[in-house]
């Protein structure tokens, strides 16, 4: 008698045949191989961005876990292993490759992926497989976030970790280990971000952990085992990619090196050829007016930005002085900043501020809601008539690595030619051929104010909908 299968039966047993065919028939790079393969019990992958790691970590964890590895040996019976990173929003790259790979009839069904949150269905994150070759094994999510505690009282037979974890958590990691003599899997790509890396260094150099190290190039990208070798990006746009990041980063970013390098100029991609005499053209355009606040001379910056549909960044002009400047002044620079523009304050689309500054000897503190208050009032109405009519300074939002992530949008739209400057923008002309990465310097400040503008630009909606230069960091 044949067996009787529902459609949702069969709609499984379909979904498992795709995950499957990504486990047991892969095209994987030399280096995701090499990773794969390798029997040492602490095995360090560091490397360049986009050279496949997470795949490989994905593919290889998945067997583990399964018991199905084809390329080396894995403990027998049921396994316990965990997977970590700084957050599960940083891990979603493994996270989600993880989710592609992994069987579905084999795992609980109440697990779903949810982007930027992980693997989801249970309240502590865990992944069980309840059938197949895995049956009875479980995969603990964990985060670096929760500290070294996490760790406490696993004791399993493998720990993956996606980007170096602080030292108290691999100090926690490794006797976690000994009992059933399991391996420890870390792939990353070191950054200035990162945490401190003595530590991990200082074991691969007792080899204490295996290093395998893999640049960003045409070779370590192209995927062996069929017809035919194939890469996922060519060597101009792997060259591209290369160019748009900081100078300092970039050997870290190309070939996973431990360290910053000192550098020159970070905006090293706005060239002459991004300068412009010429008026702003008509057409149109989203219009954003973004400040930088200071309370020391020359230190308070608004820029006045632009970008269309087809994916074009103007720089158009700056409010900035040389002196110290009350909150009343900088909103007077700015309205006039509109006005020998031919711009009224009702055409500007987006207003952002940067966070409120502390009072000095200098002056008194600025903020958002003060230099709108003081907006509204020139233009003789209340703060609330100012808003209700788009006069609204949003505050912009700065994590870690806004910063480089800012930097490298603005060298990107000036190595592609998107970007054009207008030579009233004299403080960001100075500061995008002189700055060389120092905080604390007045140059630093158009540059923010500029990036303030053209990342809303770039982030907003009604911008986006068209294109945005989406792979730049």
């Amino acid at each position: 008698m044949k067996e009787q299968l529902t459609a949702a039966d069969a709609f499984a047993r379909g979904g498992d045949r795709a995950e499957l065919a990504l486990l047991n028939h892969p095209r994987l790079t030399q280096p995701q191989l090499d990773f794969c393969s390798a029997s040492d019990r602490f095995v360090l992958w560091d490397g360049g961005n986009s050279i496949g790691k997470s795949w490989g970590h994905a593919w290889d964890l998945v067997h583990f876990a399964r018991g199905t590895h084809p390329l080396r040996q894995v403990p027998r019976g049921t396994r316990k292993l965990m997977v970590a990173g700084f957050s599960f929003a940083q891990m979603d790259p493994l996270m989600e490759k993880l989710w592609a790979m992994l069987p579905k009839g084999e795992i609980h069904p109440k697990l779903y992926f949810a982007p930027g949150q992980g693997i989801k269905g249970f309240k502590e994150p865990v992944v069980t497989f309840t059938s197949g070759p895995g049956r009875g094994s479980t995969i603990y999510l964990a985060t670096y976030e929760q500290g070294a505690n996490r760790v406490m009282g696993f004791q399993g037979h493998r720990c993956s970790m996606d980007e170096p974890p602080p030292s108290s958590v691999y100090a926690e990691c490794r006797p976690r280990l000994n009992h059933f003599r399991g391996e420890m899997r870390v792939t990353m790509t070191p950054t200035p971000e990162s945490p401190p890396l003595e530590y991990i260094r200082k074991e691969v150099e007792d080899g204490k952990i295996r290093m395998i190290k893999t640049s960003y190039n045409l070779e370590n990208i192209t995927i062996r085992g069929g017809l035919v070798p194939w890469a996922w990006a060519t060597a101009a746009q792997i060259a591209e990619d290369i160019a748009g990041y900081l100078p300092d980063e970039r050997p870290m970013r190309e070939h996973g090196d431990w360290d910053p390098v000192v550098a020159g100029r970070w905006l090293e991609r706005i060239n002459d050829t991004c300068y412009t005499d010429d008026p702003f053209p008509e057409g149109r355009w989203f219009l954003c007016v973004a400040a930088d606040h200071g309370t020391r001379p020359g230190r308070q910056c608004a820029t006045l930005g632009a970008a269309n549909a087809e994916g074009d960044y103007w720089l158009i002009d700056e409010a900035r002085t040389e002196t110290v400047t009350t909150t009343t002044e900088d909103a007077e620079n700015i309205l006039e900043m509109l006005q020998r523009n031919g711009l009224t304050w009702r055409e500007v689309d987006h207003w952002v501020g940067d966070r409120s500054t502390s009072e000095s000897f200098y002056g008194a503190a600025k903020s958002n809601m003060d230099l709108q208050r003081e907006m509204a009032s020139i233009l003789h109405l209340s703060a609330r008539e100012a808003a209700a009519q788009g006069l609204r300074f949003q505050t912009m939002f700065k994590d870690r690595g806004s910063l480089r992530r800012g930097i490298a949008l603005m060298n990107t739209m000036g190595a592609r030619g998107r970007l054009r400057v207008r030579r009233a923008c004299a403080g960001f002309e100075r500061g995008a051929k002189e700055w060389a990465g120092d905080l604390n310097s007045p140059l630093k400040d158009p540059l923010d104010s500029a990036r303030y503008a053209l990342m809303t630009l770039h982030d907003r909606a009604d911008v986006r909908k068209v294109g945005t230069f989406g792979a730049i960091s």
